[in-house]
């Protein structure tokens, strides 16, 4: 940069020479980084993603991914794109900068589409770099059906759709339980939102078995597969077995999540005192979003502890500690991500048919028991029978290695 005429005979002379020198050193890396036809492409070019293909990720948020259990999901999948080769975009619906989860993302290799220019120019952003872009792998029926008409007619994206669990489903086996008319009308809405987003998409994933058959039930034509809910990379390479010493029984799930509320509150007034009349546990519940009414549950001497959010650290700690954790959702669909957590931890899992819905062999490795009485004996008998939780603990890590590794 010293100097002004490079045709001179001072320094900036060298500034044309050593560029020639440049070109002809790295010529064989430069060939792999950006076609240059004259005008190259920047959106290829300055990620050197030449002979890559690429795929926009379209979620309501930035993963949260420690505090609910559908950012995990999307995280966990993000992870396997890029490991798979794939260059990794990121649209957070909202195009907020979250923290500390943007900026893992960014790290990780993965732009994330976030700020007021992104939010107020994403149309024209699709529009200008869509043809680069092989596949949008949109996440969630709400957002799912914001966006796929104009990367259908304005893109040659490949759109795949990942709905995490059937609303419809869900809302209808709360109906059944409660009777409301209002969550009935919310159930056929988002069945006909969910239903023409399946036929709009290349293909439809969700985790569970048990929605792709009911899709197929409704309509056979609808491309729909099933998909592991969580891809782990690596397993635990050792269990705290010594089930003697632990103590105490685990819920972990969001609460902003109606089922997990719903679940907490059956299981404390309609099960846990059977329990505590004949074993002296405590109940732990874990979650973000702890509404007043979960907070209330606790109450001087009766065993239930509120503790709310925890680190994943902490939770990894409550996991080894606690002896039992229990799973006692009354509705919901799809697998629940907080099954297979609580099983890649090791754990031995009491849940409701509910809970292990979608979960393939599902009584090798889960206790299942629907009734209140049924559940709070299942409970006691394995808090009494450290052998067996043992075995069952075991049983977890090889299950989850067949069914939900990365490969």
């Amino acid at each position: 940069s010293n100097g002004t005429d490079v045709n001179g005979t001072g320094l900036k002379r060298y500034q044309v020479e050593n560029s020639k020198k440049l070109k002809e050193k790295w010529a064989e890396e430069f060939k792999k980084q950006c076609v240059n036809t004259g005008n190259p492409n920047p959106f290829r070019a300055r990620e050197r993603s030449q002979g890559k293909k690429i795929i926009l990720v379209v979620d309501h948020y930035v993963p949260t991914f420690d505090r609910d259990a559908g950012s995990k999901t999307t995280y966990q999948y993000l992870k396997m794109f890029l490991k798979k080769g794939y260059v990794v975009k990121l649209l957070g619906d909202n195009f907020l900068h979250e923290e500390p989860y943007t900026t893992t993302l960014l790290q990780m290799g993965i732009e994330v589409l976030y700020g007021d220019t992104y939010a107020a120019g994403i149309w024209d952003w699709l529009k200008t770099n869509g043809d680069e872009i092989s596949f949008a792998y949109l996440n969630r029926p709400h957002i799912a059906a914001k966006y796929v008409d104009f990367i259908k007619d304005y893109t040659n994206m490949k759109v795949i759709y990942y709905g995490h669990d059937l609303h419809f489903l869900r809302l209808g086996r709360e109906y059944e339980l409660t009777g409301h008319i209002n969550i009935k009308r919310e159930a056929d809405y988002w069945k006909s939102v969910e239903l023409t987003m399946m036929h709009k998409a290349a293909v439809s994933y969700y985790p569970s078995y048990v929605e792709r058959d009911l899709i197929h039930d409704i309509n056979p034509k609808i491309r729909v597969k099933d998909i592991p809910l969580y891809v782990y990379e690596t397993f635990k390479e050792s269990l705290d077995l010594d089930f003697e010493k632990k103590e105490g029984l685990l819920f972990v799930g969001g609460f902003g999540h109606p089922p997990n509320a719903d679940a907490v509150l059956w299981f404390v007034k309609e099960v846990f005192p059977k329990i505590r009349e004949k074993l002296a546990v405590n109940f732990y519940i874990v979650g973000s979003r702890v509404t007043d009414e979960i907070k209330a549950l606790e109450q001087p001497g009766n065993g239930v502890v509120v503790k709310g959010f925890v680190s994943d650290e902490k939770l990894e700690e409550l996991y080894r500690k606690c002896r039992i954790v229990v799973v006692p959702l009354r509705y919901g669909a799809g697998i629940k991500g907080k099954v297979l957590e609580a099983m890649y931890n090791g754990a031995v899992v009491v849940t409701t048919s509910i809970g292990a819905e979608g979960i393939k062999e599902a009584s090798d490795v889960l206790t299942v028991r629907d009734e209140a009485d049924e559940f709070a004996e299942a409970v006691m008998e394995l808090y009494d029978a450290p052998d067996k939780c043992r075995q069952i603990s075991e049983n977890t890590q090889i299950y989850m290695k067949e069914h939900f590794s990365l490969d």
